[in-house]
C-alpha cells in the first residue's frame, strides 16, 4: 500500500505528467509520415498529423518537457505541411479527383455489364 491507501504495484503510476499523451503524439506523427509515403494516404496523414500536434500540446500543458513530446510535435508538423502540400498539388492537377471519378465510373460500368 502506498501513502494514498491504494495498491501501487510496479512503481510510480503518476500519469499527470502527460507521458501517455506524448507517446500518443509520437505514434500519430510517425503513422502520419508513413501514410504520407504510402499512396493515397495524404488525407489520413493530415488527420493524424493534426492529432499528433494536439496530443503534443496536451502533454505540454501537463508539464511534459521530454523528447518524445517534441518528436511527436515535429513529426506532426512535418506531416501536416507535406500532406497538405500533396493534397493541394493533387487537387491542383486534378489527379486525386480524376482518379476517384474514374474508379467510380469503372465500378458502375462493371456493375452494369455483369
Amino acid at each position: 500500500m502506498d501513502n494514498n491507501g491504494s495498491n501501487n504495484i510496479g512503481g510510480d503510476n503518476n500519469s499527470s505528467n502527460g507521458n501517455g499523451f506524448a507517446i500518443g503524439s509520437l505514434v500519430c506523427g510517425i503513422l502520419a509520415l508513413l501514410m504520407m509515403v504510402s499512396g493515397g494516404g495524404a488525407y489520413l496523414g493530415l488527420i493524424l498529423g493534426i492529432a499528433a500536434v494536439v496530443l503534443s500540446s496536451v502533454a505540454k500543458k501537463r508539464n511534459n518537457t521530454g523528447g518524445i513530446r517534441k518528436g511527436g510535435a515535429v513529426t506532426g508538423i512535418i506531416s501536416i505541411v507535406l500532406c497538405g502540400l500533396m493534397i493541394f498539388v493533387g487537387l491542383l492537377t486534378g489527379q486525386i479527383v480524376g482518379s476517384a471519378i474514374s474508379s467510380i465510373e469503372d465500378s458502375i460500368f462493371s456493375f452494369i455489364l455483369s
